[in-house]
């Protein structure tokens, strides 16, 4: 029995049994609860560990990887957020380093629908691309780097983003399936069982802070993130309807382990019942109307089978005819004491409040640029441009947006419609291709009689896929780092159990050439879009927020560049400029402007404010850019003078206009 546990799966292959990762990673989790170690040497002494199993076998990364998914399922500014892109790094590297060491062949099952996936994103270039001049010349390295890290929704740093992240959860499938150990089947199962016991430990902390902990937001920390609020329990440092998308895979994944369990598996395989019911129970707790349904749905999966297999058919009829009887009564049941009557408003909110307007607003998109759409990562930027509100500051929104919209804003909570809003027919027909390549691969392997094991396992791994492909019809699930690795690597993983049904999958040349071309044109077409596309009007980059002034005007700071795109409304453009910064007799501060093909330049040395007269040739266009840079930027908090970090060039107020 305690043979299948062995520290190795394969002590030649140094692939470790991913449950012992669990072992080990909750045993971390105690040792900082019980001696309350620091976040930052909790960090440390984790990415450490993740690095020497991983250099042992890249195996061992994608293990942890799978297996630690709930402690990363944060808000990106959180530090330990991006030890997900560290693993995956980490684990990308070490697979380069393997295979220049030992230059084995290597499979791509699914080649041309992956490839055709990744490629299709990479041409759904932002419309509003000509702004990336802008943007980069404003900010400084360090910006930019700490603007990526974070997916700013408005940055175009966000395609770039989301294009690294797609490239490199395609390179973990890649290594997943190249690297998988040879004992397949059994790797696979304690794979499916680490995940397992992390997500029964997650659950039963979970209900017990649902029962201990008091209302609010507790302090972010690695090891124990979950909260109570709302009246519903929610898990690390994030929202509710992320921790219901990780118990969906959870209870797919037992599902399918438990239907589909081999005929001798013994009684220990019935302990998938209580692990259900658990995960069905935190499911529950977060008062969330899709996890109810959800459970239902999987509920009513599960009875039928049972019934096709243990009943006879006139008993069956009957239990049929009282199934739909017993389902609304629990759900009514369940609506009224348990979810407060959510499920009865749902058509309300579908169709009154945000969802159903967030989706008119991604087909609007889709049905305005349907070839590639307005870009990856674009929907929230171009959002505004296709919602009808009164009152909204569209300008202010695209600054601002956490602050003025109330509604969710982030993507269209449709994963589908908002693949279709930024990428287009084309990214949508790539989903469509792997996920149907996928899905014939998995029907030719069923067709093929597979072994009960082997069928089981992948029942398993497609179900927490398909987990997944269901909750994005409601949310943009793969916008969440670990759910997208989890995806990927499940995909590889199910590749494998299916082998070679996954390597068979092969278009024909002509249908490859042809994808090929339409990609080349579709990029072109997308290109001209955005050329001839002008850059949004009072559009600038650079500066702070608007200040009030004594003399109750308003004001605001740049940094050491900063851009404006000017509506022409005069013949002079006058621009008001102060310098409020310390040691200007000693360290005068120099301002350079360029309007078109005027450039001028200012030297401060004192704190007094100047207009900046700029004249206007009358061949001019009606906007035009204006440039402004500093020769240096005082940042009070690196100079030890105050608690402002900002970085300070000049102060301006608003343009004003001079007609001759």
């Amino acid at each position: 029995m305690l043979s299948k546990y062995r520290f190795y799966l394969d002590e030649d292959e140094k692939a470790v049994n991913p449950v012992w990762i669990t072992g080990l990673v909750t045993l971390m989790g105690v040792l900082v609860y019980l001696f309350s170690i620091q976040e930052t040497v909790t960090a440390i002494i984790i990415i450490f560990f993740f690095a020497v199993v991983t250099v042992a076998n890249p195996i061992n990364g994608v293990f942890a990887i799978l297996i630690t998914t709930p402690f990363f399922l944060s808000v990106s500014y959180r530090p330990f957020f991006y030890m997900i892109d560290i693993f995956v790094l980490v684990v990308i590297l070490s697979a380069v380093a393997r295979w220049l060491i030992s230059r084995k062949p290597f499979s791509f099952p699914l080649k041309y629908p992956v490839l055709f996936f990744v490629t299709a994103a990479a041409v759904s270039l932002p419309l509003d691309g000509k702004e990336f001049v802008y943007e980069y010349w404003t900010r400084s390295p360090e910006r930019i780097f700490n603007t990526w890290l974070q997916y700013h929704q408005l940055s175009l740093t966000n395609y770039l983003r989301l294009l690294s992240d797609i490239a490199s959860a395609a390179a973990l499938y890649f290594i997943t399936y190249n690297f998988w150990p040879r004992k397949e089947e059994k790797a696979a199962q304690m794979t499916i069982t680490a995940f397992l016991i992390m997500a029964v430990a997650i659950s039963i902390a979970g209900i017990i802070l649902f029962y201990l902990a008091p209302e609010g937001r507790p302090d972010r920390y690695l090891t124990l993130s979950l909260k109570k609020i709302n009246k519903g329990v929610s898990a690390f440092a994030f929202n509710t309807p992320i921790l219901v998308q990780y118990m969906a895979v959870a209870i797919f994944m037992s599902a399918g382990a438990l239907i589909f369990r081999p005929a001798n598996s013994g009684k220990t395989t019935l302990l998938y019942i209580p692990a259900i019911a658990l995960f069905s129970l935190v499911t529950f707790l977060t008062v969330q109307r899709a996890g109810f349904i959800f459970i239902l749905a999987l509920a009513v999966i599960v009875t039928v089978i049972l019934i096709r297999r243990h009943t006879r058919p006139k008993i069956r009829l009957a239990i049929y005819i009282l199934l739909p009887v017993t389902i609304i009564g629990l759900t009514l049941v369940a609506d009224a004491f348990i979810l407060d009557g959510r499920l009865t408003k749902f058509y309300y909110y579908f169709t009154q409040e945000s969802r159903l307007k967030l989706w008119k607003a991604a087909i609007g998109m889709a049905g305005d640029y349907p070839a590639l759409g307005v870009g990856l990562g674009r929907y929230t930027y171009f959002f505004p441009d296709y919602y009808t509100y009164e009152g909204l500051n569209l300008q202010y929104y695209r600054n601002h947006y956490w602050n003025e919209f109330g509604t969710l804003r982030v993507d269209a909570h449709n994963y589908y419609l908002n693949f279709l809003a930024e990428r287009g027919l084309a990214g949508l027909l790539s989903l469509f291709a792997l996920l149907g390549s996928a899905g014939y691969a998995l029907i030719k392997f069923i067709k093929s009689g597979p072994s009960r094991v082997r069928s089981g396992l992948s029942a398993s791994y497609a179900l927490a896929i398909t987990a997944l492909l269901a909750h994005a019809m409601f949310n943009y699930v793969f916008n969440v780092r670990p759910f997208q690795l989890v995806f990927w690597i499940s995909l590889a993983i199910l590749g494998k159990m299916v082998y070679p049904q996954f390597e068979s999958i092969t278009p024909k040349r002509k249908t490859v050439f042809a994808v090929t071309a339409i990609l080349i044109l579709g990029l072109a077409f997308q290109a001209s879009l955005l050329w001839s596309r002008p850059v949004n009007l009072n559009y600038f980059n650079g500066f702070y927020q608007w200040e009030k002034q004594a003399d109750g005007g308003k004001a605001r700071w740049m940094g050491n560049k900063a851009v404006l795109n000017v509506k022409v409304e005069g013949d002079s453009l006058i621009l008001p400029v102060s310098v409020p910064l310390p040691g200007l007799d000693k360290n005068p501060q120099k301002l350079v402007v360029w309007f078109g093909d005027y450039k001028t330049g200012e030297i401060f040395n004192d704190n007094r404010w100047r207009n900046i007269v700029i004249p206007v040739k009358a061949e001019r266009e009606s906007h035009v850019i204006l440039w402004l840079k500093t020769d240096y930027a005082y940042n009070p908090l690196k100079m030890k003078t105050g608690g402002d970090k900002r970085d300070l060039g000049v102060m301006v107020k608003n343009i004003e206009w001079r007609k001759k």
